[in-house]
């Protein structure tokens, strides 16, 4: 568990790094442009909400290897962020050049107890 929490840790210093030198790349699924189409906000918007939000204790999980990038080493992590007065799932793809936002939408379950165990 303490390694979960220092990669956490790590994976939010390296995106807003990469979010404040602009190689952080925005890829959104459906779910998510749905959602940012229903609610009238912009990506940019959000994401900058999303990574100013971003806290150890909001880690669901990760990281975990991206299959579809064997020429480099990328790996996915998860968090469940309090944002927009609810529970939004994130989704990041983090690389040593770069990261990449790929999801955010809201949770689609309410978070278990193991969203809550770095508090």
């Amino acid at each position: 568990m303490q390694d979960d929490k220092f990669n956490a840790s790590l994976a939010i210093v390296r995106l807003r790094d990469f979010y404040q030198q602009g190689k952080l790349q925005v890829v959104l699924n459906r779910k998510s442009k749905l959602f940012l189409d229903k609610t009238g906000r912009s990506y940019r918007t959000v994401v900058k909400d999303a990574i100013e939000s971003l806290e150890t204790s909001q880690y669901f999980r990760g990281p975990s290897p991206v299959h579809h990038h064997e020429e480099e080493n990328v790996t996915v992590y998860e968090f469940l962020v309090i944002l927009y007065q609810g529970h939004m799932y994130v989704k990041f793809y983090i690389s040593a050049l770069g990261a990449e936002m790929h999801s955010v939408h809201p949770a689609e379950k309410a978070p278990d107890r193991t969203f809550f165990k770095f508090k």
